[in-house]
């Protein structure tokens, strides 16, 4: 049996064609299988209330799906509704029509994506290096990679999809199926329109070949770049739309300073921070910060903050090696291996260079094409490992075919038995790896008080919270820190509006801000937690309205704490985890007194 084994794992370092190769396929997707159901078992039975980070965002809305009487004239649903891609939408939508709710079908998700991903990145690697078993290498090193650094392919959101359906996207490219570049481009930019840009960068790039005097244009490829680029643009134009409703994007200029965008500057660090007072050129463009080439995802948690010659070395080899794969991959014009011709594995080239490409235009236009690093990290964090693993395909090859051969040191047998035993070790230390983004709701009275509140009920609260009870008590807030994304300008003026009436009638016991809160946005609950009272300019949202927050604390006095302890008593309607659920109308005549 060690026998036909070792014959199998020889024979998998060896040039087949695919048909000769699905035993390996196999493998693979047994292998992604077994993760994913450590996405469904965190998903479904790690407690009630757990979802995805960013479901609070793009899910929570779909409950209308389900019950059209929910979220109705709420701003927060509209905004996400409009910026969650139509072909995840639509997705969702025809889960709830078949009976699933749309967070239910988000979890189980998982499963489809995580197979399709290991499928294509399978057959991409085989069309490049006919070799099963590094096609194997290739799906299982990338999928352990993403379910341990990037947890993309866990949460069954929008981004969850950009990784089968690039790789999918570059497998028919490489193989020269027009339909198949056609139809994955078209979902790219159904499901993730950002990666779908990419994806068409990568397509005109790849009309152009190396020769000795510089690129030349393919003419044969020009019909696939044509067809290509018009299902791109026929597909992400409804997305575009959808999201310029509300307002035009936040400048680079107008970021510089909005506080919100910026930590060092005020005592709260921003929500969404992209500048810091005190980095460097390289911490800010490079790596680590929102604005980087790389994101901070790249850097090893061992060594950041530690030994920063040794983190700096490692950032500057990363980098070295994501410059220079494009310049290997043009350059070759043999691969060294059989059956897998130069031209193909340009593809890596092209890839590399569109994302960075649009890394550098979506800097320049800051935040026109939202994030920068979208474009730039998305991409490499899916097509390094691959091309690192064909770059070393001769060698990989030549090494393991010494390891197993009869005369190789350490000997076929131990060599075997590692291969035979360090598969299912590899499957095991990934499934027992907790997916990452998981948010488990804890304050269980509050959902479950709030759930039994009419419907149209609307929730004030500035603690972090109120995140979770739109997808856990399915009940709308006026403003939380989770949706108040300040990318699109009308949208994030109206959140900075919001949040300082309610910041001033929770902190300040304004009249006149409580009367708002009732008339202009209809809210009928107001919930305060007692850690809050007090702590002014020590939570969140001063890092969002830093005057404000700085005028609301040195107005506070030992009086306010007191004035807000008759508040509860009066108002309370329920006093759940610690929270204090107060009549927004009974708040009113409290304060007019």
């Amino acid at each position: 049996m060690i026998e036909r084994l070792r014959r199998w794992l020889l024979a998998g370092f060896e040039c087949r064609p695919y048909a000769e190769s699905r035993a390996w396929l196999v493998l693979a997707l047994l292998c992604a299988g077994t993760v994913s159901l450590r996405g469904i078992h965190d998903g479904f039975f790690t407690g009630p209330f757990v979802v995805a980070n960013d479901a609070r965002q793009f899910v929570f809305w779909m409950q209308r799906f389900v019950d059209p009487e929910l979220f109705r004239h709420d701003l927060i649903a509209d905004y996400f509704e409009g910026v969650t891609p139509v072909g995840y939408a639509a997705l969702l939508r025809t889960a709830a029509w078949l009976g699933i709710a749309p967070i239910a079908a988000s979890k189980l998700l998982v499963v489809p994506i995580t197979l399709a991903f290991a499928y294509y990145t399978f057959r991409f690697t085989h069309a490049l290096v006919p070799k099963p078993a590094l096609a194997f290498l290739a799906a299982w090193a990338c999928l352990a990679a993403d379910w341990w650094f990037n947890d993309s392919l866990a949460n069954g959101l929008p981004r969850s999809f950009s990784s089968p359906l690039l790789i999918a996207f570059l497998f028919y490219l490489v193989v020269r199926s027009r339909l198949g570049v056609c139809i994955s481009i078209g979902a790219l930019a159904l499901f993730y329109p950002q990666m779908a840009v990419v994806a068409a960068g990568i397509l005109c790039l790849n009309a152009l070949d190396a020769s000795r005097r510089g690129p030349v244009l393919v003419r044969e490829r020009l019909g696939t770049v044509a067809a290509g680029l018009a299902v791109f643009l026929i597909a992400v134009i409804p997305f575009a739309h959808r999201s310029a409703v509300y307002g035009p994007t936040t400048t680079l200029a107008q970021a510089r300073v909005e506080p919100t965008f910026q930590r060092g500057v005020h005592p709260v660090a921003g929500r969404t921070v992209a500048f810091e007072a005190g980095d460097d050129v390289w911490d800010r463009y490079v790596i680590g910060g929102r604005l980087a080439y790389l994101s901070g995802d790249w850097r090893l948690p061992v060594v950041h903050g530690r030994w920063p010659a040794l983190d700096r070395a490692w950032e500057a080899g990363l980098l070295g090696l994501v410059l220079g794969l494009p310049v290997y991959f043009w350059r070759r014009r043999s691969t060294g291996i059989p059956g897998a011709p130069a031209a193909a594995v340009r593809v890596f080239a092209d890839a590399l260079a569109a994302a960075t490409i649009l890394y550098a235009v979506s800097s320049l236009v800051a935040f026109r094409l939202h994030v920068p690093n979208r474009y730039s990290t998305s991409t490499f964090s899916l097509v390094v490992p691959i091309a690192v693993i064909v770059a070393a395909a001769p060698a990989l090859a030549a090494i393991t075919r010494r390891m197993l051969s009869r005369k190789g040191f350490p000997g076929p047998l131990l060599s075997t038995l590692v291969f035979a035993v360090g598969i299912p070790l590899a499957v095991l230390g990934v499934a027992l790896g907790s997916a990452r983004g998981l948010v488990h709701g804890r304050a269980t009275g509050l959902y479950h008080y709030l759930e039994a509140t009419p419907k149209h009920a609307r929730v004030a609260s500035l603690h972090r919270e109120a995140d979770n009870i739109p997808i856990f008590a399915r009940r709308s807030v006026v403003v939380a820190r989770k949706y108040a994304i300040p990318y699109n300008r009308g949208y994030f003026l109206e959140t900075k509006a919001r949040l300082e009436t309610v910041a001033r009638a929770i902190h300040g016991l304004d009249a006149a801000a409580v009367r708002t809160l009732i008339d202009d946005y209809a809210t009928d609950l107001v919930v305060v937690h007692e850690s809050e009272i007090g702590a002014a300019d020590r939570d969140w949202w001063a890092g969002v309205i830093p005057g404000v927050a700085a005028e609301l604390a040195n107005a506070s006095t030992p009086e306010t704490s007191r004035a807000f302890a008759r508040l509860r008593d009066a108002c309370a309607v329920s006093r759940p985890d610690g929270f204090s659920v107060l009549d927004a109308r009974c708040m009113l005549a409290f304060v007019e007194r």
